[in-house]
């Protein structure tokens, strides 16, 4: 896959879980030249995201961007 959308995709999980599917998405990432958007009403932890963006109504607002 090129690009990956996930939408409350680790929602029903509990933490460590969560943590072994976006070290799994991570890795897959990595190695190819890939994108995947996460959508989700609580943070991934930061060392898996290279930007966090939050929409509010009709707003686009960069919050952190990683430098890995």
């Amino acid at each position: 896959a090129k690009f990956i959308i996930m939408d409350e995709a680790t929602s029903a999980m509990d933490t460590l879980n969560k943590c072994i599917m976006y070290d799994l998405l991570k890795e897959y990432l990595s190695s190819l030249p890939n994108y995947m958007l996460i959508f989700t009403d609580h943070s991934p932890p930061d060392s898996y995201a290279n930007q966090i963006l939050t929409i509010s109504g009709q707003h686009l607002t960069n919050i952190a961007t990683s430098l890995e």
